[in-house]
């Protein structure tokens, strides 16, 4: 069996590859006035209260138990923003790249972070549970090869993120998966996924719009 070259080497040869991409509840008030009909209204009230209470814990988890199945519904690729960030920081540190993300700010329905001048780091947010359900790295490369280290970088920094249990070389792996080292590879026409421990990667490409790398919950479909 011939042995797999050192992942440096598929690094670097990424890293050529993309510098063809030149080209982000009320109660009820008792009105009665007698003793007896204000003890009977009473105790029909602390009845109801008893009842209200149960009930509206049964709605609470009710709600609860709606959000955590609509989260799963969804997907979930990271639990939280915060710890995403930090999974994020100390993957490209791993990688040797310079991306530190200092905060995400959440706007609308998710976040957006420039990474470089020419990348950016993008993530859909459940709004229920604070959950992230997507992330996606758009960007492009200048015709440097920095800027096509930068990208492959960060496409590397995503998936140790999502994936802190995975080798180094196995993150060489999914690339290949992808078809991003295929000698006849089309940079321009990329649209293939790859999935690993339930987390799906995908690469898309066009010259109108760059390159994308996407992470999802494999059991959204």
């Amino acid at each position: 069996m011939q042995q797999r070259k050192p992942i440096y080497k598929k690094w670097w040869f990424w890293v050529i590859i993309v510098l063809f991409v030149g080209t982000v509840g009320n109660l009820n008030k008792d009105t009665s006035n007698t003793p007896a009909a204000t003890n009977a209204e009473s105790s029909k009230n602390e009845t109801k209260t008893a009842s209200e209470t149960a009930s509206n814990a049964a709605d609470s988890k009710k709600e609860e138990t709606s959000k955590t199945e609509k989260a799963k519904a969804e997907g979930v690729v990271a639990q939280d923003v915060e710890s995403f960030r930090k999974a994020f920081n100390k993957a490209s540190e791993a990688l040797g790249a310079k991306f530190t993300v200092k905060s995400l700010k959440i706007e609308g329905s998710g976040f957006q972070h420039q990474l470089t001048d020419s990348i950016y780091l993008n993530g859909f947010v459940n709004k229920d549970t604070g959950a992230i359900k997507e992330l996606l790295i758009m960007g492009s490369g200048d015709g440097t090869a920095q800027s096509g280290a930068n990208l492959i970088l960060s496409f590397g920094a995503l998936i140790g993120a999502t994936n802190p249990d995975l080798e180094t070389n196995e993150s060489g792996n999914i690339f290949e998966e992808l078809g991003m080292m295929d000698s006849n590879v089309d940079m321009y026409n990329l649209n293939k996924s790859t999935e690993r421990n339930g987390i799906v990667y995908t690469v898309k490409s066009s010259q109108e719009t760059g390159v994308w790398f996407i992470a999802q919950d494999a059991s959204v479909k």
